[in-house]
């Protein structure tokens, strides 16, 4: 695959994300709680956690969605606290929802064409848009459903289209929430490839997930989120044996 390449000569030896005393509340709701963590090059960090948790708050926090209460992000050591969603996505962290959002009418091409024209370098006309968008659903296994209504796609097919949007603006940081979600058992597998594939291209990631099979599959390391505040920072498996992590959202049936 000709497209990206993601990483700039000066780009390859940072950290991509670190995290300091990050807190927010929702009037006397404290959903983050003093968080803190990294987030290495090329790693693919799990971030798992009951619901209500702060998982999806994290996410639209990094991206711009939200705005923190306290605490500091930085990216490529740039710090994006409180910039406007659009400024994040063009330094380069792209996001895909819980509910995916395609533009219903327009193609799933047009919809792919429409992220290559925002974001980190983007296309610098329509004949480039479309090329890359080509390559892009290919990558992602769309090929064949370029010129169909996305509003008209499966589920599997739209989650795919999340992440090739996602994937559009060229993003260092890729920050995926609960794409498996809804997906039986062989589209699980299908989706944990693309994710394999998408680390292979150089992109750091973050995953939001409940179906621990994608958690364990994919994730170098994970954060357990309880109550906004973080129990638990380590390998997959050394979370299944830890006894908070259990207590708070595994249950006695994970324990090994």
């Amino acid at each position: 695959m000709r497209y990206p390449p993601y990483m700039d000569a000066g780009e390859k030896d940072q950290n991509v994300l670190h995290i300091r005393g990050l807190s927010k509340s929702f009037g006397g709701l404290m959903v983050i709680r003093n968080l803190g963590f990294s987030l290495a090059r090329g790693e693919i960090l799990g971030v798992i956690g009951p619901n209500g948790s702060g998982k999806t708050t994290l996410f639209n926090m990094i991206t711009g969605f939200l705005k923190p209460n306290g605490g500091e992000i930085k990216f490529l050591d740039r710090n994006i606290t409180n910039k406007k969603p659009s400024t994040i996505c063009k330094a380069g962290i792209s996001r895909t929802f819980q509910l995916v959002k395609p533009f219903p009418h327009l193609t799933a091409l047009e919809n792919v064409m429409a992220g290559r024209s925002y974001g980190r370098k983007p296309a610098k006309n329509i004949r480039q848009a479309r090329e890359e968008a080509n390559e892009i659903m290919e990558f992602t296994g769309l090929i064949d459903k370029q010129m169909i209504v996305a509003g008209q796609l499966n589920l599997i097919d739209r989650k795919r289209l999340e992440i090739a949007r996602a994937l559009a603006t060229r993003p260092l940081l890729l920050l995926l929430d609960e794409v498996f979600a809804g997906l039986n058992p062989f589209e699980v597998e299908e989706a944990l490839s693309l994710i394999r594939k998408i680390k292979d291209l150089g992109i750091t990631l973050m995953v939001v997930e409940h179906v621990m099979k994608v958690i364990l599959g994919v994730s170098n390391r994970v954060i357990v989120l309880s109550y906004g505040g973080k129990i638990f920072e380590g390998l997959p498996e050394e979370a299944l044996q830890d006894r908070n992590v259990i207590e708070a959202y595994l249950g006695e049936d994970f324990r090994a």
